[in-house]
């Protein structure tokens, strides 16, 4: 067992600031090139953008991470038998964190 709970998603071992960050230069460029009236530039900037996002979602590997700690497991093997992220799982698993936030924050008294 890799972790104390056992629940591990499978995601991109790639930083979600990075890729933003990408995006949003391309669509900024984008924004300019469109202002100045120059349409194939543009397009230039959006299909390159494009393609670096394409590009990396291939060369990038995986990783495993638990819903619960936010552990991050590289290198193994085996990273096809775990799930990809679920929505469901994530929520109940930050729900479960607030509660237990919230009772050690506020506790009651006899």
């Amino acid at each position: 067992m890799l972790c104390a709970r056992g629940e591990l998603f499978t995601r991109k071992d790639f930083s979600q600031r990075l890729g933003l960050t990408i995006i949003a230069v391309g669509f900024i460029a984008a924004t300019i090139t469109w202002a100045w009236h120059m349409p194939l530039a543009t397009y230039a900037i959006l299909g390159l953008s494009a393609a670096i996002d394409f590009t990396l979602f291939f060369v990038v590997g995986n990783l495993l991470e638990c819903y619960n700690c936010h552990a991050e497991f590289r290198g193994l093997e085996h990273l096809g038998e775990f799930q990809a992220f679920n929505l469901e799982t994530h929520e109940r698993y930050r729900q479960q964190s607030a509660r237990l936030r919230e009772a050690t924050e506020n506790p009651r008294g006899p």
